[in-house]
């Protein structure tokens, strides 16, 4: 999972974030979809439908990524960061709870996130453990 998220990063192919989206399929047992963009991305396929929704999304410049919950409509995305935030406090690790700048619909969606910046990726086992994490956060607000 981690060099398939860190040649994700590297170019902007769509054949790279497929190889992202078969490995997450493969780490959590749910189909994944990848899509070029805006903004390029892996999401569990059908996370589009109005609720929450886990995915990788990628910033425009290719700089970072982040391992994203969101919240469709986004306009809802604030209310759920809160009782998130009621929630969990602030015991996240890694993950901060908010939206993250970007052009699209999509980062002001976002709940929760943890920020993977190109070159210092974490190990696979905290990969693995964050997008677990993300996971078992996801089906508690479905």
């Amino acid at each position: 999972m981690r060099d398939a998220l860190a040649q994700s990063l590297a170019r902007g192919d769509v054949r790279n974030l497929g190889q992202l989206a078969r490995e997450v399929e493969a780490t959590v047992s749910r189909p994944a979809s990848a899509v070029l963009g805006p903004p390029p991305r892996v999401t569990f396929a059908g996370e589009r439908t109005p609720g929450p929704w886990l995915g990788y999304l990628f910033a425009p410049r290719r700089s970072r990524c982040w391992l994203a919950l969101g919240w469709q409509p986004a306009d809802a995305a604030d209310a759920v960061r809160q009782s998130v935030l009621t929630d969990l406090g602030s015991d996240l690790g890694s993950a901060r709870i908010g939206a993250v700048p970007g052009p699209w619909e999509e980062f002001a969606a976002i709940v929760l996130s943890v920020e993977y910046p190109i070159g210092s990726l974490p190990s696979e086992h905290n990969l693995i453990n964050d997008l677990h994490a993300m996971v078992m956060l996801h089906d508690l607000l479905l």
